[in-house]
């Protein structure tokens, strides 16, 4: 019940393009026609994977501005409650300093083992920008419940 944008993974499709063209609820199940394969696909809460591919998810926060001179970043921190099926959840860090054009490839860190209930993760001395963009993306398997971020900066006079 948030807004997000969906798109698929399957190998050689466009990365910003959701492959399913039509979805509808029958009964109790969403049903999905994918529109490049005639296939139909059902859509669950608990199922990594989409025609067999692994789904991700990717969270970019608005963009951080330095309002004179520099900022530090010097931590990031990430709250969640990772649950999951998987075991080895990670989620990776990566950031743009062009507004978002292009990302570096970013640092993972762990989300815990599966059936963890809270996990606090953290990134620090990220070094300094003017503006910077902070994108985080979940493996596989990950069942994120609820995420915050909190960015701690310094400024400098410049």
């Amino acid at each position: 019940k948030l807004w997000h944008k969906r798109a698929s993974t399957f190998s050689g499709s466009n990365p910003d393009v959701w492959q399913v063209s039509c979805a509808a609820q029958f009964r109790r199940h969403v049903l999905c026609g994918a529109g490049t394969g005639g296939q139909v696909l059902r859509m669950t809460d608990s199922t990594p994977l989409e025609d067999g591919v692994s789904l991700t998810a990717v969270a970019t926060l608005p963009p951080q501005w330095a309002e004179t001179g520099l900022a530090f970043a010097d931590r990031v921190e990430l709250e969640m409650e990772p649950g999951g099926n998987a075991s080895d959840l990670s989620v990776t860090l990566a950031w743009s300093d062009d507004g978002g054009y292009t990302f570096n490839a970013g640092v993972a860190r762990s989300m815990g083992a599966s059936g963890d209930r809270s996990q606090r993760i953290y990134w620090s001395r990220l070094g300094s920008f003017r503006q910077r963009v902070f994108r985080f993306t979940f493996a596989a398997g990950a069942r994120v419940r609820a995420y915050g971020a909190d960015l701690r900066q310094r400024m400098t006079a410049g």
